[in-house]
């Protein structure tokens, strides 16, 4: 069913489905999670943003300030995370509309369905590696070590 030019095997389909549940259930947590890190980094940013503009206009007329290059100084490390349930609810949906007890899969849908490394994953940041992690407010908020 699943043929591609690359090597494939057979699994079950009834925990194919299980592990895709599991990550999608893990992506989420990890998509919640850096929600409320970047409404903090968000935060953060912008009373950065209002202090270097307050410097900016105590040594520069107004029209001479620029605030996207302010703006950007400010937010330039605030990712605004991504979700990607829906690339684990097709797979699930496929899966579960599949006959049989089993079904072949490909070594780059191992990698994704099984492995969870998806193509996005990339850029994907998970929570260990937001900017975050230097946010002291963040971790005395979510009780993180810091």
């Amino acid at each position: 069913m699943f043929h591609e030019a690359e090597p494939n095997m057979e699994v079950d389909r009834l925990e194919l489905i299980e592990r895709l549940k599991k990550n999608r259930a893990n992506h989420k947590d990890q998509f919640d999670l850096m929600c409320k890190g970047y409404k903090v980094l968000v935060a953060e940013a912008n009373e950065k943003f209002q202090e270097l503009l307050k410097k900016e206009l105590e040594n520069k007329e107004p029209h001479e300030v620029s605030h996207s290059t302010v703006y950007s100084l400010a937010f330039k490390k605030v990712e605004k995370p991504t979700e990607h349930l829906s690339d684990y609810d097709e797979v699930i949906e496929m899966m579960e509309w599949t006959k049989g007890d089993s079904v072949r899969i490909s070594l780059r849908q191992f990698k994704k369905w099984i492995r969870d490394e998806w193509s996005w994953y990339g850029g994907f940041i998970r929570e260990g590696e937001l900017p975050i992690a230097s946010s002291g407010k963040y971790n005395r908020m979510f009780g993180k070590e810091g």
